[in-house]
């Protein structure tokens, strides 16, 4: 084995910060990333080749992350718009036509808005060290120095994740993952899983 692919395997799939308890997609996406990881590791080296630089542990976070964040709300409105720009010959071809909507539906996405979610890009809300917000006595503000480790290498990685995402794999990838997710948000909201409270 060679040197790469034992520092592939090496990598750890970890998100920069954990998936929700109460968000069952980004546990679920996670967990589908890294087994999709562990099948094969080199995947990851051919999913950032574009990126042209080495693979490393920050990159298996930001990756992570990103699928993390793909299991949220914000995450499937992304992917609803990118898949509405395509076109059924892009459904049928898994073309560079589709990889090409959906970066100019990420860069939608991420453009700064400073009236929505604070004026953070959604890069920054994926990326963020810790919690993009802090609640204040009236109100809740950014936490601009959750952003301070995001680099522009980065942005290069999702930009390659962006473009996976619009491929085969995840596509079949979203297809396992969403009767998952609405079996699993069934569970949380029944009752039959709730603890009862004790008689008083």
């Amino acid at each position: 084995m060679g040197g790469d692919q034992e520092e592939l395997l090496e990598l750890l799939h970890t998100p920069i910060r954990p998936p929700r308890a109460g968000t069952p997609g980004e546990g679920i996406y996670l967990k589908l990333w890294q087994d999709y990881m562990a099948a094969d590791p080199g995947r990851l080296h051919t999913i950032l080749w574009s990126t042209g630089s080495g693979v490393g542990q920050r990159e298996a976070s930001v990756c992570a992350s990103y699928m993390t964040f793909m299991g949220c709300n914000g995450g499937g409105c992304f992917t609803h718009a990118a898949e509405q720009l395509l076109t059924l010959s892009d459904l049928h071809s898994y073309t560079h036509s589709a990889e090409g909507r959906f970066l100019m539906a990420w860069a939608l996405e991420n453009r700064r808005s400073r009236g929505m979610n604070g004026g953070i890009r959604t890069i920054e809300a994926m990326l963020a060290k810790s919690d993009a917000f802090v609640a204040t006595a009236f109100d809740r503000r950014v936490d601009w120095d959750a952003f301070t480790d995001i680099t522009t290498a980065d942005y290069d990685t999702v930009e390659c994740m962006v473009a996976w995402w619009s491929g085969r794999d995840a596509t079949e990838m979203r297809a396992i993952a969403k009767p998952m997710i609405e079996a699993e948000s069934k569970r949380i909201l029944s009752s039959l899983f709730k603890a009862k409270e004790p008689a008083a």
